[in-house]
């Protein structure tokens, strides 16, 4: 497989920044479960879908990473460090819409991954693989507004990356600072006035 970078472009079309890929390394992946491959900047030879067939639409959101990591073990990956492609930001993107889909996937891929023993092979222990695996969910089911189910995963982190009682200051960090997030959120939110009795909505032509 050969991947290059992209670019981010808003609705309009107009430039808004780089959006790299990164050089593919199984380390790394196996302990922060980010996915190093910008998708639209990918390529690959029919062979690899003859072999592997194509994506797992079972998963709703991570159907690229859990493509690359089926086939990780069996195809070479090369970075281009240029770009090939953009990337469309928009209020209606599935990356903005769907985090608490992407957390759960996640944890679906990188569960099934641990049991077939796929991160050992390559040198990362189960321990690290799950509390990698476990803080990125939680962070992405943190940003989705899922406050219990963040707490939840993050709880699972700590219990594997902490000794008792460090795993329970974690948490308390971890949970005041959803709790703190979602406030300053619903402060930023504008608020819908109704008007009084008696008096006359306007509204622009």
């Amino acid at each position: 497989m050969v991947y290059g970078d992209s670019v981010y472009i808003d609705a309009a079309g107009r430039e808004l920044g780089p959006h790299p890929s990164e050089p593919f390394n199984f380390s790394k992946l196996f302990t922060t479960w980010e996915n190093p491959i910008v998708q639209p900047s990918c390529f690959f030879r029919k062979s690899v879908y003859e072999k592997f067939g194509g994506l797992d639409e079972a998963f709703d959101f991570a159907l690229d990473f859990e493509y690359w990591l089926r086939i990780c073990e069996a195809v070479q990956f090369f970075h281009i460090p240029i770009c090939l492609s953009d990337v469309r930001l928009h209020p209606g993107a599935k990356t903005w819409r769907l985090e608490a889909v992407q957390g759960r996937d996640l944890i679906r891929i990188g569960l099934q991954l641990i049991d077939k023993g796929v991160p050992m092979r390559h040198g990362v222990t189960e321990r690290d693989a799950s509390k990698g695996l476990y803080l990125r969910a939680a962070n992405h089911l943190r940003n989705a507004g899922e406050r219990a189910e963040a707490i939840k995963i993050f709880w699972t982190y700590c219990r594997g990356a902490m000794p008792f009682p460090f795993s329970v200051l974690r948490l308390a960090k971890f949970w005041g600072g959803v709790y703190v997030r979602d406030a300053l959120i619903k402060k930023q939110k504008p608020q819908n006035h109704q008007p009084e009795a008696g008096s006359k909505a306007t509204s622009g032509s």
